[in-house]
């Protein structure tokens, strides 16, 4: 099919159908978005405010959600799989639709020019811990099983795990001290206000796993976990006093083994080239960022002036004077 029109709702190119949820159904359909993670969830993360289409192709039906703030819409394509043609025919739908004129992503599997390349890991797990365990070589799991009974042998140790409501004010702050410690000048910026970055619906933690060596935190993994099988590790940190010990890792194998029994098949690592990723037999992907101006003529002229993070508005300089308008 060559020929190509749009009505109100639809945009429909090489058999695509791209359809905008324009009624209250979107609060239900956008629980279908794969994978069901909190980067996929603008409902959860920028409130009700959020938008959301339905892609229909070669007999499969995809929905994606996103969010728009002046001329700028937030998508919701991290690992979401689909084919770059599809994947051209929504940006260029938003962009008719929604007369965007900038997108923000992040770990597409998908590209468009100006976007950069970025690494992501995703861990597929098995029915149960014991098959998961055998994939490893016999050192590997010597040494899982090596540091965990020394660190019990010296220390006393308590593996916890702990729902939402149990992730406390207290929790967060020592979280913070052991990732500033471990990270020191490359630590976030975000992590001052414990309070904010719990409640955060951005953030949307809710489960950690915590390792308490003679009664205090000593390591600690947080984890946004949204359907009942699939979970996206929002960020670890442990004392590095203990690095001899591995208890980052112990912890994360621990985490992993529950996980595990409660059904979690598929957790997201995000990014980054940390050895524990692969050495867990993560799966290592090509992904995309993209922080991306749709330019028209004028815009072009000035593009090397753009601000390089999403704004709500535009920035040039002309002879030195700042001139600033809004997308």
């Amino acid at each position: 099919m060559n020929n190509f029109y749009s009505n109100k709702s639809y945009i429909i190119m090489q058999e695509i159908q791209i359809k905008l949820i324009e009624d209250n159904s979107k609060f239900e359909k956008v629980e279908l978005v794969e994978p069901n993670i909190k980067h996929n969830r603008c409902d959860i993360r920028y409130g009700n405010d959020f938008e959301l289409i339905e892609v229909r192709y070669d007999g499969k039906i995809k929905y994606i959600s996103f969010y728009c703030t002046g001329r700028t819409a937030f998508l919701g394509l991290y690992m979401v799989e689909i084919p770059q043609y599809v994947f051209n025919r929504i940006i260029e739908f938003l962009k008719n639709k929604r007369k965007i004129s900038h997108i923000h992503f992040i770990n597409s599997l998908n590209y468009i020019k100006g976007a950069k390349k970025k690494m992501h890991w995703l861990l597929e797990l098995p029915d149960n811990w014991e098959d998961y365990f055998e994939q490893f070589s016999s050192k590997h799991r010597y040494n899982i099983r090596y540091y965990k009974k020394k660190l019990e042998q010296i220390y006393n140790c308590e593996w916890k795990y702990y729902p939402q409501r149990e992730i406390n004010k207290k929790m967060i702050e020592t979280f913070f001290d052991l990732k500033k410690d471990q990270k020191k000048e490359k630590a976030y910026s975000d992590l001052n206000n414990a309070e904010i970055y719990l409640e955060s619906d951005f953030n949307k933690i809710t489960d950690a796993y915590v390792l308490y060596i003679n009664n205090e935190i000593k390591s600690i993994i947080l984890y946004s976990i949204i359907d009942g099988q699939t979970a996206y590790c929002h960020n670890m940190a442990y004392d590095t006093k203990f690095s001899k010990y591995n208890i980052g890792n112990e912890l994360y194998y621990y985490s992993i083994k529950d996980l595990i029994k409660r059904g979690i098949r598929k957790i997201y690592l995000g990014g980054g080239n940390y050895k524990y990723k692969k050495n867990s037999n993560a799966i290592k992907s090509v992904t995309y960022n993209g922080n991306i101006f749709l330019l028209n003529f004028w815009q072009k002229i000035f593009s090397c002036f753009y601000e390089p993070k999403p704004q709500k508005r535009i920035t040039f300089v002309i002879l030195g004077i700042k001139i600033s308008f809004k997308l």
